[in-house]
């Protein structure tokens, strides 16, 4: 466990040789507090809006129960999975005298700090309106806080469960890596349609506080149990303790027995037998972008987090195509405009691109490979821009067809609309290697933690948001103010991303390539 956090606070803190500025940990942090306010924020005016309308102090402490454990279970999931089953050095650990439980308990210990952060951010403005709205004696607040310590054993449980079936559905799939992808999409796509009718949910939570009470009673008994525990009813308090200890340990043993079985399990692959043939030649920057593009359609965490605009555009575009006659009678609103509202609707998903972001930190201790062999770091760093270009331009392809059918656009506009879009993906993909050579995190355990925590994912998804600005202030002006035609749009971005992608690419060369070489 102690090796655990020390390798977490390593790779947080420092990037290869050399530790993170301390004003960039510091932006990190208070980029985190906001995040975290933000949600809390959100928390509070939910219940709020349940404690204005009569909601019964037992039901409300079961619901913050029920929501603390969603959020958490939604929020940790796949980094469970990941941490348990797919972690790098899992092997090596089972290759020690160590019992699985060990290793089970001191990944586990990370998890814990992970959903204690998200199960605060609905215990502490939930608790905060309760104490305004219903009062509260000291030993309440004791047992609440007791409550809130015991909860994460219900969602990790439920997480660890979750994994586990996860993982062995994997292992006995023949190709793992699609089966995974389509699951973990599947997870998202549940995940944005419960945040889409999150309003409709609220207006029925509201309407319907009777029906939730006797739902959560008779299938969530626990949160039930911990609600009236929690205002009158002590043995229903105990027997909610009991009954989190009982379900965490339950699916603990579970884990325990079988934990050895589906990490070293064979995943259910067929062996291909050897059939020599003569290799394709390629030149040093194909053989590398082809490296990559492989990497990379290998590791369906990588896909699913790196391409996260690209899957969101595409769902946009077919949403679109399927609710066009809603959106028809908006034609007549700025009929000129609309060209250049869909490419901002391109440029800002595809500026959620973040492939080339993590590429360098994710070569990890395997950098001496390709540093050793005879290819200029220039033509490494070229080809891992190229990649994150390949595999994020055919989604803008279709969406870019799909727009032509859908839209009252002009010849202008639907030539300007692909450059501006292809523009934009060019631009994130120089972008993203810019910040993974100032921020590198090449100690890790798990390709996840690079893809999904990384320092340089972050400041490149933040970065390329804040500076959008630049160009599109000026062009809302013009347009909206002084009177211009869409052209204004279409001419000063291409002017900044010409400009932005020649300064980024100088950059690489002159310094770029230095520090690469430096790791």
């Amino acid at each position: 466990l102690f090796s655990r956090f020390k390798s977490l606070y390593y790779t947080t803190f420092r990037a290869g040789k050399r530790r993170n500025s301390p004003v960039l940990a510091v932006l990190l942090g208070a980029l985190m507090i906001y995040v975290i306010g933000v949600f809390a924020f959100l928390m509070g005016g939910i219940f709020f809006l349940l404690a204005s309308n009569d909601c019964a102090p037992r039901l409300y402490l079961a619901l913050v129960g029920v929501i603390s454990t969603l959020f958490a279970v939604f929020g940790s999931i796949l980094y469970t999975q990941n941490q348990l089953f797919e972690a790098k050095d899992n092997e090596l650990l089972l290759a020690m005298p160590i019992p699985p439980a060990a290793i089970l308990g001191s990944r586990l210990g990370l998890i814990l700090i992970l959903t204690y952060i998200f199960e605060g951010i609905v215990f502490v403005p939930a608790g905060i309106v309760y104490l305004l709205n219903y009062g509260a004696s000291a030993p309440g607040i004791l047992f609440y806080c007791l409550g809130c310590l015991v909860m994460p054993a219900i969602a990790i449980a439920i997480c660890c469960l979750l994994a586990w079936v996860i993982a062995w559905i994997e292992s006995k799939l023949p190709v793992k890596k699609y089966a995974s992808l389509v699951l973990m999409i599947a997870f998202f796509a549940a995940y944005f349609y419960v945040i889409g009718k999150i309003e409709v949910i609220g207006t029925f939570f509201i309407g319907h506080l009777a029906h939730i009470d006797q739902i959560i009673r008779t299938w969530f008994y626990p949160f039930y149990a911990f609600g009236a525990g929690l205002t009158g009813s002590p043995l229903l308090l105990i027997a909610y303790l009991a009954l989190s200890a009982l379900i965490f340990f339950a699916v603990w043993e579970i884990l325990s027995k079988t934990y050895i079985g589906i990490v070293t399990a064979e995943k259910g692959r067929k062996r291909k037998a050897y059939a020599g043939k003569a290799a394709k030649v390629r030149s040093a920057f194909s053989a590398n972008r082809h490296r990559e593009l492989i990497h990379f359609l290998n590791n369906p965490m990588y896909i699913l987090n790196a391409l996260t605009g690209s899957i969101l555009l595409l769902i946009g575009a077919v949403a679109l195509a399927i609710k066009i006659s809603d959106v028809r009678p908006l034609f007549t609103y700025f009929p000129d405009l609309w060209g250049v509202f869909a490419t901002a609707a391109l440029v800002v998903l595809t500026l959620m691109n973040l492939v080339s972001a993590s590429s360098i930190s994710l070569e990890g201790k395997n950098l001496w490979i390709i540093r050793s062999a005879p290819v200029s770091s220039q033509t490494v760093l070229r080809s891992k821009m190229m990649n994150h270009v390949w595999a994020a331009e055919p989604v803008i392809l279709i969406a870019w067809l799909i727009l032509q059918f859908l839209l009252p656009l002009t010849l202008a506009d639907r030539v300007m609309m692909l450059v501006v879009a292809t523009l934009a993906n060019f631009y994130i993909a120089y972008g993203g290697i810019v910040c993974n050579l100032l921020l590198p995190k090449m100690e890790w355990i798990s390709e996840t933690a690079v893809v999904k925590q990384g320092a340089s994912v972050m400041v490149a998804m933040l970065a390329s948001g804040v500076l959008m600005a630049v160009p599109l202030l000026p062009s809302a002006l013009l347009i909206f103010i002084g009177g211009q035609g869409a052209w204004v749009y279409y001419l000063i971005h291409i002017v900044y991303f010409a400009l932005a992608l020649f300064g980024m690419d100088r950059w690489i060369c002159k310094f770029g390539v230095r520090r690469f070489e430096n790791l």
